[in-house]
């Protein structure tokens, strides 16, 4: 079964199918510009790990947030940035993410529909 995606960033309308997980662009889109069916995030962690002055990414850690949790006044949350951080924290981010002592980033990998993904 072949499936027609159109995502157009420019547009005022994304179509996808419901079952396809949505691959997130980089901040600033409104709610609106997103199907009602999505209801979750998916987030990633990412510590920063210091070596010889240096640091190295370490190992992602993905959480699932709900969808609201991932815009704000602006649209959503681009990554890599303060309000993104701030997700760490959320009660659904593993102990392992709060406790982390060194930097990290987080990232917004995708949003999608909890019931069929």
């Amino acid at each position: 079964m072949e499936v027609d995606i159109n995502v157009s960033l420019d547009e005022t309308e994304a179509q996808l199918p419901l079952m396809k997980p949505i691959d997130v662009p980089d901040g600033g889109l409104p709610r609106e510009k997103f199907p009602d069916a999505l209801d979750t995030a998916e987030v990633g962690f990412t510590p920063q790990i210091p070596d010889n002055g240096y640091l190295y990414a370490g190992d992602e850690i993905t959480f699932e947030v709900p969808i609201e949790d991932v815009f704000d006044e602006d649209g959503l949350i681009p990554d890599c940035c303060e309000a993104s951080d701030q997700l760490r924290e959320h009660e659904n981010a593993p102990r392992k993410a709060k406790q982390y002592p060194f930097p990290f980033y987080v990232t917004i990998n995708r949003l999608f529909n909890s019931k069929t993904n």
